[in-house]
């Protein structure tokens, strides 16, 4: 399950459209609480109020939105007309921003850490959402993602010349809040979308995720720096905490505790797969982007 709010630029109504989305040229500064304190979230319906005055600024990046021809792989993605440039780390997202939707159609990366950039096309493309956008709007989509991957490289004693990946996902949003959020910066109107997703992920051939019928479990902030921490886990004492690279092999086993960031300081720039497991059972599952 996934919170977003949703800031329209005219504090005087709370209806989110094209027009509302950034355009070329446009320069975002995200900043992140690492170790945020306990946020009440689960408020939904009318007018509502939710405060968020006490998050620290722990790590800075910049999203920059450009024109899609000056962004690598710009011919693998015709009909973007709008690319966030992560600055600094080499990852590109592909939007299509039009008057009935805000969809990515693809992004580029070294998803592999082995120098080369690739482009990972979504047919279909991920909703992110449906204009216009007001309280108790819906909308439901099915996203999916297949490429094989030139790799070249020995991993464990093994020569692997390609990787396959393989992704579906089925979401469902609502716009199930609409008030007032006050931030460091601020006090703001918005709506509040609540999206779930259900996964599929398939890698170099092998099942590397077992479905989520109800996946929770999110991880901020991702793109990642130093710190990750998890969201959206109940039942979580005794569990540990498991993360696998691009190939499926696991790279960190370490016990979960809630009230700690979990550090990725030492991980390589890439897309890596979190799960939270408690014995047998799997508490939730989901990937993360590390800069």
């Amino acid at each position: 399950m996934q919170y977003s709010g949703l800031f329209p630029f005219s504090q005087a109504q709370l209806t989110i459209t094209q027009n509302d989305f950034a355009s070329t040229g446009t320069i975002i500064t995200m900043t992140d609480d690492t170790l945020p304190a306990t946020l009440t979230l689960d408020q939904a319906g009318p007018n509502q109020t939710w405060d968020f005055s006490a998050l620290n600024n722990h790590y800075t990046y910049q999203y920059h939105f450009i024109n899609p021809a000056s962004a690598p792989f710009a011919s693998t993605f015709p009909t973007a007309n709008l690319v966030i440039d992560v600055t600094g780390s080499g990852y590109f997202y592909y939007l299509n921003n039009t008057a009935s939707a805000l969809t990515a159609v693809g992004q580029s990366g070294d998803f592999l850490d082995n120098g080369n950039a690739i482009a990972i096309r979504l047919n279909p493309a991920d909703k992110i959402l449906e204009f216009p956008a007001t309280y108790q709007s819906t909308f439901s989509n099915t996203m999916n993602f297949d490429e094989t991957i030139y790799y070249n490289m020995v991993v464990s004693g093994y020569q692997i010349d390609s990787v396959r990946m393989k992704s579906t996902q089925q979401k469902n949003s609502v716009i199930d809040a609409w008030g007032t959020v006050t931030t460091p910066e601020g006090a703001f109107q918005c709506i509040r979308q609540k999206t779930s997703n259900a996964m599929t992920d398939l890698t170099d051939n092998t099942q590397a995720q077992l479905q989520n019928n109800d996946n929770t479990l999110q991880i901020f902030p991702s793109p990642a720096g130093d710190i990750i921490s998890l969201f959206g886990i109940t039942d979580a004492e005794n569990s540990v905490v498991i993360i696998f690279n691009a190939l499926g092999q696991e790279i960190m086993h370490r016990e979960y505790n809630r009230d700690i960031g979990i550090s990725v300081n030492t991980l390589k720039k890439g897309v890596y797969t979190l799960d939270v497991l408690k014995g047998n059972k799997r508490l939730g599952s989901n990937k993360f982007i590390k800069l």
